[in-house]
């Protein structure tokens, strides 16, 4: 599993769970950042906080939510670094301010972005991989889940405080611009809590832990298939597990059978019951004495 504890909320697992953390490469060799980004990110590394925002190559944010989130993160103390597909920069307008810095979509140079110096805050959709390449480099999140699973990790994030949550239904600039202020002056104390669950992240393993779990169970599966082989034909079949869930089916359906039965007799008998008529009584046998006798004068 490409997590581990620390992000993930910690609870029991089975014993043939492994928690690997990120299965990433820190280096990301395969791509490097254009000069014109990383001149870009130089140029604002003292002066001003660097937000960078990345929405992943799935996610497809609407008008309204763009327009939010231009206006929010308009401020003089901010620089945007946008990285966004050629379809969504449709939905911009006219006129970008100028502290903005729209790119394409940065794909595997992304992390490179994240550990610049600069960027002090990574606004996404909390996709795990967002999540992680940004807690890898100690950078907090303010995150601004759309579908899927980004919901629970963007959870995740925030009951690890390690960032923010937006709501896409209720979004708007004010909310946008709070927030991300918010992150900017605890800077060091999101980001200490960043690089923490980073480092935990990092303990799991990730791509080198994964590669030598591989590696063991292909040189041990021969021999699980050879036990295999040799377990009794209802073992190997499951033949003795579904008998058990099979009896416990049938046992409760009797049971409920039985239950049914017995309520629809209780309400038979009390419909059939004969209802006993009240006698009248008159008032001289009441009293064991005749109206026409009321004793001696």
């Amino acid at each position: 599993v490409n997590t581990a504890f620390g992000l993930d909320h910690a609870r029991a697992v089975p014993a043939s769970m492994e928690m690997v953390g990120p299965i990433i490469r820190e280096d990301n060799a395969h791509q490097s950042v254009p000069e014109a980004i990383v001149g870009w990110l130089d140029e604002h590394a003292l002066s001003s906080s660097v937000v960078f925002v990345n929405f992943g190559w799935m996610a497809k944010l609407e008008k309204a939510q763009i327009t939010a989130l231009l206006n929010g993160l308009t401020d003089v103390r901010l620089r945007v670094l946008w990285s966004m597909s050629n379809d969504q920069k449709s939905l911009l307008p006219q006129t970008i301010p100028p502290s903005f810095h729209i790119v394409g979509k940065a794909g595997g140079m992304s992390m490179q972005i994240v550990a610049h110096r600069a960027v002090k805050v990574v606004v996404g959709h909390c996709g795990l991989a967002v999540a992680q390449e940004s807690l890898v480099q100690g950078k907090p999140l303010l995150c601004l889940p759309l579908f899927g699973d980004q919901a629970d990790v963007s959870a995740r994030v925030l009951d690890a405080k390690v960032g923010k949550v937006l709501s896409k239904v209720r979004l708007s600039a004010a909310d946008v611009r709070k927030n991300v202020l918010e992150i900017i002056r605890a800077n060091e104390e999101y980001s200490k809590q960043a690089r923490r669950v980073g480092s935990l992240l990092k303990m799991a393993g990730g791509l080198d832990r994964s590669v030598s779990i591989l590696e063991h169970y292909h040189d041990y599966s021969p021999r699980i298939s050879e036990r295999v082989s040799k377990m009794e034909w209802y073992r190997s079949q499951y033949f003795d597990v579904y008998t058990v869930c099979l009896s416990f089916v049938c046992l409760a359906t009797i049971l409920a059978f039985l239950i049914w039965r017995g309520m629809i007799r209780c309400m038979f008998h009390s419909r059939t019951r004969p209802m006993q008529k009240a006698q009248p009584v008159r008032g001289g046998e009441a009293d064991g004495r005749s109206e026409d006798n009321d004793g001696p004068d």
